[in-house]
């Protein structure tokens, strides 16, 4: 089973590539712009991280969100790379502004396919999450 404190490591990595882009312009912005930039640029992230905390008792779920959260984080570097490896230029701005409307686009399908894929699967699962909480309940946790 791919944990939960997975999908939250990926959103920290997230976090830690953005913000390392981010600074490239701290000369040019204020610190404030920068954190603003951050939290628009990992919204889709935390609408993720926060979707696989509420519906965690799917393992296909997390795997789907997972997969999908690291195909948004690949192909966003995938996509910003290049603009910090050319010549800096200060429309770069509009690329971190338009990635994070893209991905947020591609957010809520993949929110709808993990909850399809939730429903499908709950079958193979069934009785799961009353085990785990039995279990759970017997440990103090």
């Amino acid at each position: 089973m791919i944990p939960y404190d997975a999908i939250r490591g990926l959103l920290a990595l997230a976090a830690a590539g953005y913000l390392t882009l981010l600074l490239r312009f701290g000369s040019v912005c204020s610190p404030l712009f920068v954190l603003g930039f951050l939290l628009w640029n990992l919204l889709p992230f935390l609408f993720l991280t926060l979707f696989a905390r509420r519906y965690r008792d799917s393992e296909a779920a997390l795997w789907v969100v997972f997969a999908g959260m690291a195909i948004l984080a690949g192909g966003g570097f995938f996509l910003l790379w290049p603009c910090f490896k050319e010549r800096p230029d200060p429309q770069i701005g509009l690329a971190f502004l338009f990635l994070t409307l893209y991905q947020i686009g591609l957010t809520v399908p993949l929110m709808g396919l993990a909850l399809l894929v939730r429903r499908f699967t709950r079958g193979d699962q069934a009785g799961e999450p009353e085990v785990r909480r039995e279990r759970d309940s017997k440990a103090g946790v």
